[in-house]
């Protein structure tokens, strides 16, 4: 697991660096389990789709950098095609609209 954290830790570094994308899609961050902090923390887009549940957010927030009100805010979002991005070198969370493909 050691190895494995510094593994993830050089490639995102790098990714960025080197210009190059890296691009993960997931339902709920403890997917990601037992690299969340180093790949949350390392990534230099984080992007979370609504979700009225107030643990989810709880869970993100110190992530995106959300605070009590913006958790707030956040559960207010579902269904609304709006996410919670943060962006390098931002440190304060953006609230932004998604345009859904029509059908």
């Amino acid at each position: 697991r050691y190895i494995m954290d510094d593994l993830i830790q050089i490639l995102t570094r790098y990714s960025r660096g080197y210009g190059v994308s890296l691009f993960m899609a997931t339902q709920n961050i403890d997917d990601v389990e037992p690299y969340t902090d180093i790949i949350a923390t390392s990534s230099a887009l984080l992007l979370a789709m609504a979700s009225p549940t107030h643990g989810y957010w709880s869970r993100l927030a110190r992530y995106l950098n959300l605070s009590r009100k913006g958790i707030d805010r956040a559960t207010k979002l579902n269904n609304q095609g709006e996410c919670v991005m943060r962006m390098y070198p931002y440190e304060d969370p953006v609230f932004i609209y998604v345009d859904p493909l029509d059908a």
